[in-house]
């Protein structure tokens, strides 16, 4: 199933690991062999997975490549902070996570089973609105003022 499908946005999504994995280049030639090597290692794993740095928006990815996905964003999810801090992976203006720390998964836990994450104060009547103005902010320097009226 396609990401854009449950939404109506000027957007089409597609998730990739293209800008994360740009930085892992850069640090291959870091003075740091533990920096390096482990660069090398997250570089090899997209090089074998090229639809990882490309980007997709077929749901069913992130299930077969979840190891992948995991091991490409080890560091920005570190296992020894994992249950201290509030972390999670997800997709614009989507109710889908792939990625989280311990510690958000027990707030989710304890939150309940009928608990929906939602943002606050984000009219979902205006998801349209506000992804048109990240549009104009970001392809053409208009800046908005999120903290008043849209109209």
């Amino acid at each position: 199933m396609d990401i854009n499908n449950n939404i109506e946005s000027p957007f089409i999504i597609k998730v990739s690991f293209n800008k994360l994995l740009n930085q892992y280049e850069n640090l291959i030639t870091a003075d740091n062999d533990f920096i390096a090597s482990n660069a090398r290692r997250v570089i090899k794993i997209a090089e074998e997975n090229p639809i990882l740095r490309d980007g997709f928006s077929d749901y069913s990815i992130f299930e077969k490549y979840e190891k992948e996905i995991e091991g490409i964003l080890q560091d920005s999810f570190s296992p020894i902070l994992t249950k201290n801090e509030i972390k999670t992976a997800t997709i614009p203006f989507q109710n889908f996570i792939f990625n989280s720390s311990e510690r958000f998964n027990a707030i989710l836990e304890t939150a309940g089973k009928d608990f929906e994450l939602e943002i606050k104060n984000m009219p979902t009547d205006q998801t349209y609105i506000i992804a048109c103005t990240i549009i104009l902010n970001f392809c053409y320097g208009y800046s908005l003022n999120f903290k008043r009226p849209f109209f």
